[in-house]
């Protein structure tokens, strides 16, 4: 029987041992693991750190995403991961070979030329809960309609974009448009107003059953003021200081991370409360918006 045999190395997971994936992956972090991942936390520059390798038969090809109308279920891995850790994780090629037996009959490499960003940010999902967050990630996404219904992907694209930023106008402006892409799209399914964004957060937030409490009034009403400083005030004419805009900023996109988790149903990671801290800090002393 001929065998398909397919490596992925990966860039930027952090894992501490081989992992085994729903469509027959098998994630494998190198010899030098603990080396490369005290680089990984230390800088954002990429890492090398993992092998995915699939071995099937010829005639079971990879299973298709679940997220999207093309692509492969690694693909999926690949953003799943990436918002769990903070990180960009990615492929850059893929190295195939047939064999039949033990003889390789047919062997190459495919190179993967999407442009990929490097991005350091929060580790909600650490690596012991990686596969607890991926059976849950599984439940929720395989519900027909989930991704469209939900703003999930464009959300989550919005999230990376924000954390690949050094200016914190283009960093806030990309988890606004996130956080405005999980609202839109609940107000839309309930025919609701998605012209207004104050009263889409809100409506988003009220409805919601996973608990999105963490999304105050003050807090949209704050990000709402701060989106009219960056789109359409002159420099002049803005509300905030730098430090807030910055601290603000940092809070949205943690509260747009944990809203994607939410709507994954992963949403009971062990760092959720450290998260919600970081949002809730300095509020009590907090400018008026």
């Amino acid at each position: 029987m001929r065998i398909s045999r397919t490596e992925y190395p990966i860039w930027n997971l952090w894992v501490h041992r081989p992992l085994e994936m729903d469509g027959g992956y098998t994630f494998s972090p190198g010899e030098n693991n603990e080396e490369v991942v005290r680089a990984l936390l230390d800088k954002p520059d990429d890492q090398l750190t993992v092998t995915a390798t699939r071995q099937a038969p010829e005639s079971d090809p990879e299973p298709p995403s679940l997220l999207w109308d093309s692509g492969k279920r690694i693909d999926d891995y690949m953003l799943l991961f990436s918002l769990a850790q903070g990180r960009n994780v990615h492929y850059r090629q893929i190295r195939w070979s047939i064999l039949d037996d033990e003889s390789i009959m047919s062997e190459g490499v495919t190179n993967n030329y999407s442009l990929r960003t490097p991005i350091n940010g929060d580790r909600p999902v650490t690596p012991f809960e990686l596969m607890w967050f991926v059976d849950r990630c599984k439940e929720t996404v395989l519900q027909p309609g989930w991704a469209v219904d939900t703003g999930f992907i464009p959300a989550i694209f919005w999230y990376l974009d924000s954390l690949s930023h050094q200016v914190v106008e283009l960093r806030f402006v990309s988890a606004w448009l996130g956080l405005q892409a999980l609202a839109s799209r609940y107000s839309r399914k309930v025919s609701g107003n998605h012209s207004d964004p104050m009263k889409m957060l809100t409506a988003y937030r009220d409805s919601s059953e996973e608990g999105l409490g963490y999304l105050t009034d003050y807090l949209i009403e704050f990000w709402y003021e701060l989106s009219q400083d960056y789109l359409t005030r002159l420099p002049e004419e803005r509300y905030f200081t730098d430090r807030h805009s910055y601290i603000y900023t940092r809070k949205l996109q943690l509260s747009l991370e944990l809203a994607l988790l939410e709507s994954l149903g992963a949403g009971g990671f062990a760092r959720r409360e450290s998260v919600l801290r970081n949002i809730r800090r300095g509020l009590e002393s907090a400018p008026n918006p």
